[in-house]
């Protein structure tokens, strides 16, 4: 990573609904540890306003968010932000399928970065992390810091 470079990390996700919020508490834990100090962290909970706005002057983005792709709760996939992770809009876009992804290319705000997905044990209407998440909670975050140290160092 360059010294100048402008980089985001930002979680995303509803906390009131058990594991979707993993990535703002991730984020949460990072500024708790000290850890990134020289880089801008921000938990973006699903205000997708607010997380255009702490990503517009950004260079590069590292964003958090939870997943649901049938893998073991509590696993980390890392994928690269481009074309192919970025959707195409869809013809008329409704509102409850509006994420941060199409905010980004509606908004012409795409970035360079990664997604770290955390794989979900539970989503439901319930605050807080599942029990699975939750005693597993310092390994995930030990995690998500080694892959964006070796983002940064890439």
């Amino acid at each position: 990573m360059k010294q100048t470079e402008k980089i985001t990390i930002l979680g995303i996700g509803n906390r009131l609904m058990e594991d979707d919020g993993v990535g703002n508490y991730v984020v949460d834990e990072l500024k708790n540890r000290g850890a990134f100090s020289e880089l801008r962290l921000s938990a973006g909970e699903t205000d997708t306003e607010y997380c255009l706005s702490e990503i517009e002057d950004a260079e590069k983005i590292i964003l958090i968010d939870a997943a649901l792709t049938g893998a073991q709760p509590g696993t980390i996939s890392v994928y690269l932000l481009d074309r192919g992770l970025l959707p195409e809009m869809p013809g008329p876009v409704q509102h409850h399928n509006f994420n941060l992804l199409y905010a980004m290319r509606a908004n012409c705000c795409e970035k360079e970065g990664i997604l770290i997905a955390i794989e979900a044990g539970t989503i439901g209407f319930r605050p807080g992390l599942s029990n699975e998440l939750q005693k597993n909670f310092s390994k995930i975050v030990d995690k998500v810091y080694g892959e964006i140290e070796n983002y940064l160092l890439a």
